[in-house]
């Protein structure tokens, strides 16, 4: 999962659940989870990650908008320099075609 993998929560934090209606969970003392599931570390079982306690084994205070953008960015110059790449050999095979098409019609002198 990417949002696993960026280590974040929420646009901007763990709060951008709170509007959401269904994120309970029915811990033991029936309450709901402090921060979602999605914010963990590692989406197990534990409920020791969603109570919140722990700020070690859980991204709640980190959004996904920034590093959302970074990821994309990033990837960006990598992703330019391909396509760079790609549309140089179009334009060889393209220019190929027509050298050959025009040396095709033109006839020998024997």
């Amino acid at each position: 999962m990417l949002l696993l993998k960026l280590k974040c929560c929420g646009v901007d934090s763990y709060r951008d659940f709170t509007g959401a209606k269904k994120w309970s969970d029915g811990l033991s003392n029936g309450g709901t989870y402090v921060i979602p599931r999605a914010c963990c570390e590692k989406i197990n079982n534990d409920k020791t990650c969603t109570n919140g306690i722990v700020d070690a084994d859980n991204n709640k205070n980190t959004g996904c908008y920034e590093k959302l953008y970074d990821y994309v960015v990033s990837d960006a110059v990598v992703i330019g320099a391909a396509a760079g790449v790609l549309g140089f050999q179009l334009l060889l095979l393209i220019l190929t075609i027509v050298i050959l098409k025009t040396a095709a019609a033109v006839e020998p002198d024997f």
